[in-house]
Order: C-alpha cells, then sequence, then structure tokens
C-alpha cells in the first residue's frame, strides 16, 4: 500500500501593517483562516505572530514535495530581508506558472475583510 500524503506548501501572509509571515501547510485556505481566527480572538490555533497583527492576504505559495523540503524553505525565506522577499512575490507573480499574489487569494480564498487600521483596538 503506498501512503500519498498532501504536498505541503510554503507560503507568505501580508499584514494589514505591510509585514510579511511566512510559515508552510498543507492547506493554506484552512491556515490562513486560523491565522485569521487567532487575530480575532476566535482560536488559538494560528500562530502567535497574528496577536494584534491582521492578516490581510496571500501574497505567496510554493509547492514543496514533503514537510522537511518545505521547512527547510520556509527558513531561507525567512532569512531573506524584506526587500529579497518582496522581489520573491513580485517575481512569482510574473510567473505564469505561479499563482502567487492576488492569484493566491482567489486560488485558496485567503484575503480579510478591510479595516481602517493594523491593531487591534484593546477591549
Amino acid at each position: 500500500m503506498t501512503d500519498v500524503s498532501p504536498p505541503w506548501y510554503v507560503y507568505m501572509i501580508e499584514t494589514r501593517c505591510g509585514l510579511l509571515y511566512t510559515g508552510i501547510a498543507t492547506d493554506i485556505a484552512r491556515r490562513f483562516a486560523e491565522h485569521q481566527a487567532r487575530f480575532e480572538g476566535r482560536s488559538a490555533k494560528g500562530a502567535r505572530f497574528f496577536n494584534g497583527r491582521e492578516p490581510l492576504r496571500i501574497v505567496y505559495h510554493e509547492p514543496q514535495a514533503d514537510r522537511s523540503s518545505a521547512t527547510r524553505r520556509e527558513i531561507a525565506i525567512k532569512r531573506l530581508s524584506l526587500t529579497r522577499k518582496r522581489q520573491l512575490i513580485a517575481a512569482s507573480a510574473d510567473d505564469s506558472e505561479t499563482c502567487a499574489s492576488t492569484n493566491a487569494d482567489e486560488q485558496f480564498g485567503a484575503v480579510a475583510t478591510p479595516s481602517t487600521h493594523c491593531f487591534k483596538n484593546p477591549a
């Protein structure tokens, strides 16, 4: 019996204030929803990074063969400067083979509702 595991993805999410979060997941739409729920205080499943930082949209993703390679690529991307990350996003948006930027929003249904600020107001 062959064990077929789901594909892994490295992804970047832009926050309302322009910061970038890099992570890995097998289901990017689910993970984005978890990050949104974390920001809204509905769940603790999303990354702590989103405490007070509103996830806006998926701006980049790339498939990886397995979790190990996804983790290695995630680490490599996290080590890049913000300028290099933006260049990676721009290059993938120009590549017709990749569904980055707003195409990823459409493919994975990951876009936040608009707001006027980056950080949520303290209650």
